[in-house]
């Protein structure tokens, strides 16, 4: 009799030990903290700059064969009808914003910076970063439009109002260029839009000047020069 109660007794306590032990474990295991995710390893070759490192990498005097210097953009009021957008492609900050209102849900670009050189002929050079793919877009909307805008008119700073002819020279996945004849107030000049692009970053710059002054320097080259320097050495 008392062999038999003890097993019984022997037999419960391990059942209650058990369910105790099966209760703590999965009680545990709903404390045990949980490691967050690793950020994502950004991918190979993406180039993203915040403002600092934007200006940076902007065009410098030294940097182009004949003298230049910088200087303040000029403040200055078009009226532009509605519909008439070809105009802003001599305007890199306007334009930029206005094709990334266009396409993007929200404002996009991160960080900017510009700057404006004054010599033999005039260079207006933007440089955004854009979240997530807003680079690529806004390069795809300025390709769209560049194709579309083949005349137009515009006025340059002065307030003289050119007739532009636009031809696009080069246009592949990271680069677009069109060539610019302007002409107006009894000349005739000419220009260069050119976009590139290098990860989340997007240069426009715009020249425009004689013939001669804008011939002797390479768009695609001083586009380059500039988002190289945004390629992190080491």
């Amino acid at each position: 009799m008392i062999r038999r109660r003890t097993l019984a007794s022997g037999t419960v306590l391990g059942v209650v030990l058990l369910g105790g032990l099966t209760l703590a474990g999965v009680m545990g295991a709903h404390h045990t903290p949980q490691r967050s995710a690793a950020p994502p390893v950004p991918q190979t070759g993406t180039r993203v700059a915040s403002q600092p490192e934007l200006e940076q990498a902007l065009l410098r005097p030294a940097d182009l064969p004949q003298p230049f210097s910088e200087s303040a953009p000029k403040a200055t009021v078009r009226h532009l009808p509605p519909t008439e957008r070809c105009a802003l492609l001599l305007e890199p900050r306007t334009l930029v914003r206005d094709a990334a209102s266009r396409i993007l849900p929200q404002p996009e670009a991160t960080d900017q910076a510009s700057t404006q050189l004054d010599g033999p002929a005039q260079l207006v050079q933007l440089l955004t970063t854009f979240a997530g793919d807003g680079a690529v877009a806004t390069l795809d909307e300025l390709r769209r439009m560049g194709r579309e805008c083949q005349t137009f008119t515009a006025n340059l700073d002065d307030g003289t109002t050119v007739h532009v002819t636009a031809t696009p020279v080069r246009d592949d996945a990271t680069t677009y260029t069109l060539k610019l004849t302007l002409t107006g107030a009894g000349k005739t000049t000419a220009g260069y839009v050119s976009l590139g692009l290098a990860g989340q970053v997007l240069s426009v710059l715009r020249q425009v000047g004689s013939a001669e002054a804008v011939s002797a320097l390479d768009p695609v080259k001083l586009v380059n020069l500039t988002l190289n320097r945004l390629v992190p050495h080491g």
